[in-house]
This record gives C-alpha cells, structure tokens and sequence, in this order.
C-alpha cells in the first residue's frame, strides 16, 4: 500500500485547495482565531497501543462501521430531550475546526498519519468555551463582519425572517445572503449544516439581543451570555451525558490534561472519538411542529430544506417545545449503532460510506488509539473482549468484532459507545468516554476564565423558552 501523504509538504499541497474552499463562503471567510491552537494525543502512545496497520484493517473497519446501520424497528429512546443532541454539535462547532483534516480523502487506500503531521494541523477555532463560533475571534484582525442592526439597535445582531406566500415572520431564521446558495451569515457556517442546529444558534443570537435590550453594551452582553452558556455546559449537558462517579473521577485526575495558556491544544481523542458520540443520539425522525408533525432526518438538512428560499419557510420554524425537557423528542440510547438515514448521509470526504465508516476511517487515518489503550491511560479497567462482544447490536456485528480482532484492540469511537451500552445501558456515557470528555470540557472552560464554583443559573430547557418567549 502507498502511502498517499507522506511528508506534511506533500499532503498540504495537496488538500489546501479543498480546504480554501471549505471555509471561504461567497461572502464572508471564516476567521482564524488571534492565537492560534492545535490538536494533539491526550497522551504519548506506546507500540500496540494503535490498530494494527494493514489493508485488512482498513476493510474490517468498513465492514463494521456497515453493521452500525440501525434497522428501521430496531433502537431504542433515552430519557435525554433531543435538544442535548444538537447543543452536543454546537459545543464542538465551538471548539474545533480543522479546515486541512476535515478534507483528506478517505479511501480503502488511506494509511495513518505521522504524529507530527496530525500535531501539524491548526484549529480555526479558538479552543475554548468562549462562543467564538457566534461572536467570531476576539481579535479585530481578519474577524468576521457580522452583520447588525443600525442607529440605536447597533450593537444587536441582524436576524432573518421565515416566509410564507401570505405573511413574514420577523427574528424567524438566521441572516442570509439573498443570493446563492443563501449563505447565512454566522461566525461558523458549520452551525447552518441542518434545520435544529441551526435554530439553536438562532436562539444565541435572539439571546444576546434580549442582553443588549436589557441596556448592556454589545461587549458586556457577549460577556455575559459566554458565561451563561459555559454555565449550561458544565452544570448541565455534562451531568445528563456523564455519570457522577465519572465526573468525580475526571475531578481528581484533572493533572493528566492541563495544557499551558499558550499552548494550547485539543486532545485528537476527544474530537474525533469522544465528541462525536452524539452520532448514536440522533433520531430518523423528529416531531417538528403543528404542520411538521413526523420529519425524516433527511429532509433536516439545509439544501433540502431552504430549496431556493433565502428566507425559510413559516412552515419550518422550530417548535422547541418538542425538543426540550418534556417535549416529544427524546435522544436515542448510546450504543453502537446509528438511524438508517445516516448510513445514506453522502460526506465531502467518503462519499461511498456511512457516517459510521466515516468516524471510524477518520480515526484509523489520525492514528487514534484503541479503547483499551486510552482506558489504561486514565487508570480505568478496559473492557475485555467478551464484553465487548457482548455490546454487539447483531450477530454482523459480533461477527466481525471476534473475526477481526476488534474485540480485543478495538477502535476507539466504537469502544466508547460500546461501553456506554455495556457500563451504563446506553443512558450515560461510560468511564473512559465520559471522564475524558469532563477532562477536556472543564479545563477548557478553565482556560475560558470560567469560575467551576459558580452556581447553575438555568437549564437548557429554561435558557432556551426563556429567550424565545
């Protein structure tokens, strides 16, 4: 097998175009922060601490991600309002953008990464809790122009309104460009990917205006509404996702992650294995509202939903009360498996595979460890390889876990759902996921000025109706 990238020259050279294109919309580009971050391993690996590399590798972790395709009857609810869901894909907008990795082909072909190349790539985000992916860098230079309102409303955001063929509604959708393709016109255009994310950055916009309306000054209400929503990640999405004998564990291991001010850097752990366990949350079909009453998830995703509006339709404005605490909507069980649409989502990256094959090919590709690895390495006792097994949704599944010896050096996104489903019957994230996750969050908000002692002022739920209302 050749190895397609093999010095950091070559493989910038070679994605750099893709990448430009990735965050250069056609009227805004998306900021790098003033100081910039990186990636990098959450700890130093030793020899057979990775997957083994080899061609059968590759193909196994095509053929297991394939059995991570949920049958139509099969899954089950948890007792998480969807809105945890999305607020998950937010945070990680927040946190991280990788412009050259995101678009490295990943192929039946693909080999992993050197470290250095892995520790080469630059995050367009700021690394921290700090809403950078709605208020842009802090720096002046190169931010982004978002645009606002004018005369004495200036230091409001601008918002868009939904359409219909007889009325408009005001503060209804994000700002958009009224051209093609109707770019909206936010500090991360990631955050307009689909409908519910999307409306979720709307209500952080529609937050900060109510802020200012309150006569604060723009800076003192991005202030304070960046400590609200530190406030609602710490006392609130970490509780419901991670289970208090974890988060007290994270707490007295808090040295096996304290990177320094100025530098800097995510664990490549986290962000390609731990953060994305929200993918088995996600459902094939969400009531919307009134009019949208069983939505297919395919039909969420903005191309689908704008068509050639720059406005959004009436017809598809959020009712969140069916996505917050006691609303319809609840976030599947944690487990190793995803809804079937997403086993047809097409990717940029890996147009012929699932989502599944994806996050597992993206991890096999950045030389992520194997679940046990990281296990020892935050002192926890991995799984063995019958529980593993005994995680297996299908007798696919369990096939190829004993068949490729994934069951005893298994790969690490996969490990982390698995025991989620094992340790904690897929309603908490299990040990290694979750202290790992309450590792990075909190030193991260730390390294935000983000005081852990401060009391929760809202839920997600009472943040979210309360700006609406």
């Amino acid at each position: 097998m050749s190895r397609a990238f093999h010095s950091p020259k070559a493989f910038i050279k070679s994605v750099a175009p893709q990448a430009a294109d990735a965050v250069t919309g056609q009227a805004e580009k998306l900021a790098a922060p003033a100081k910039k971050t990186r990636f990098g391993y959450f700890f130093k690996q030793k020899p057979g601490d990775r997957l083994v590399e080899s061609e059968k590798t590759v193909l196994d972790l095509i053929e297991l991600g394939k059995s991570m395709q949920e049958p139509p009857e099969g899954g089950k609810d948890s007792p998480i309002p969807s809105i945890y869901t999305y607020f998950g894909q937010f945070i990680a907008h927040d946190l991280t953008f990788d412009a050259l990795g995101q678009h490295i082909p990943l192929t039946q072909d693909i080999e992993p990464m050197e470290v250095e190349l892995v520790e080469s790539l630059c995050n367009h985000r700021t690394g921290k809790l700090d809403l950078d992916c709605v208020y842009g860098p802090d720096s002046g230079a190169g931010s982004i122009n978002l645009p606002r309102n004018e005369g004495d409303r200036k230091d409001e955001f601008k918002l868009g309104f939904a359409i219909s063929p007889t009325h408009s509604v005001p503060d209804a959708d994000l700002p958009r460009l009224d051209r093609l393709p109707h770019t909206a016109l936010i500090g991360d255009p990631r955050n307009d990917d689909n409908l519910v994310i999307s409306q979720l950055h709307l209500v952080f916009l529609k937050a900060h205006n109510r802020l200012v309306r309150s006569d604060l000054k723009f800076d003192d209400a991005k202030a304070l509404l960046k400590r609200r929503y530190q406030n609602l990640v710490i006392k609130d999405f970490l509780p419901r996702l991670v289970h208090k004998d974890d988060l007290k564990a994270a707490d007295d291991k808090r040295k096996l992650y304290l990177p320094a001010k100025d530098d800097l850097f995510i664990p490549i752990e986290f962000t390609a294995a731990a953060f994305r366990f929200g993918h088995s949350m996600i459902r094939s079909r969400y009531e919307f509202n009134k009019q949208r009453v069983s939505v297919p998830l395919r039909q969420l995703f903005m191309r689908s939903t704008l068509g050639t509006y720059y406005q959004l339709l009436t017809d598809w404005v959020i009712d969140w009360k069916n996505f917050v605490e006691g609303g319809s909507n609840k976030a599947r069980t944690l487990s190793p498996q995803l809804v079937e649409p997403l086993g047809m989502l097409s990717l940029k990256q890996s147009l012929r595979f699932n989502l599944a094959v994806h996050d597992l090919l993206r991890g096999y590709l950045l030389g992520l460890p194997t679940g046990q690895a990281l296990a020892r390495a935050l002192d926890i006792t991995p799984l063995t390889e019958a529980e593993v097994l005994m995680s297996a949704v299908n007798l696919k599944q369990h096939e190829i876990l004993k068949t490729s010896g994934f069951a005893a050096t298994t790969p690490l996104w996969f490990y982390m759902l698995a025991e989620a489903q094992h340790k904690r019957d897929g309603m908490f994230l299990g040990p290694v996921c979750g202290q790992l996750i309450a590792l990075v969050l909190k030193e991260l908000a730390r390294q935000s000025n983000y005081g852990d002692d401060k009391p929760a002022k809202d839920t997600l739920t009472e943040f979210v109706m309360n700006t609406i209302s």
